[in-house]
């Protein structure tokens, strides 16, 4: 009785590593068939890429909806945790993050037009998006106190000019994306008669 319990034990940590580990592959499969196929990405073909049944998904995920937006959730907290230990100034980090953002729009293009094609439903990527907007909040209050930044740039005002980096960034010229993200520096930053 001892050795069933024993073994009973063992079994269930074995259980929950091995969900753990479809859960990551179904995510790892699902981001890259996002962006390379957009909004038309189906359940089973995650499924096949996973290599698991399309029963798997459905165990960890509700529909294609919650997918997506759990695979925008890791990609935000990836950025996170990215910006939190950058090393360097508020300022630095903030438009670090801008080019970085336009760089990623043209990795997962796909999934930023699957993201845009998503039916935002009550609590559908809302939560993802304040946790991103969290983050903004951070870095720019930090990079106000540094005097790095214009008092009247906010973090919404962030979001727009990483949607306009990530625009340029699309087009594929590269000069072009460094000239937009170099105007967009030398209007954000503090002057130094403005810093006065």
């Amino acid at each position: 009785m001892n050795s069933s319990t024993q073994s009973a034990d063992t079994a269930v940590p074995a259980q929950r590593s091995d969900a753990v580990r479809n859960r990551a592959r179904i995510l790892d499969a699902a981001a890259t068939a996002f962006a390379l196929h957009g909004s038309s990405v189906s359940i089973e073909q995650v499924a096949r890429e996973a290599g698991v049944g399309a029963g798997t998904i459905y165990r960890h995920f509700a529909n294609r909806d919650a997918l997506l937006e759990a695979i925008v959730s890791r990609r935000i907290d990836e950025i996170v945790t990215s910006v939190r230990s950058a090393v360097g100034s508020p300022g630095h980090v903030l438009f670090q993050l801008i080019e970085m953002m336009g760089r990623t729009a043209v990795l997962d293009e796909g999934l930023t037009r699957a993201i845009a094609d998503a039916t935002v439903d009550g609590g559908q990527l809302v939560a993802v998006e304040a946790v991103f907007m969290q983050l903004l909040d951070e870095l720019v209050e930090a990079a106000h106190r540094s005097g790095e930044l214009r008092r009247d740039v906010s973090a919404r005002s962030v979001k727009a000019m990483i949607v306009g980096q990530q625009s340029v960034a699309r087009t594929g010229d590269s000069a072009a994306a460094a000239a937009h993200l170099a105007v967009i520096e030398r209007g954000a930053r503090l002057s130094s008669s403005e810093a006065s």
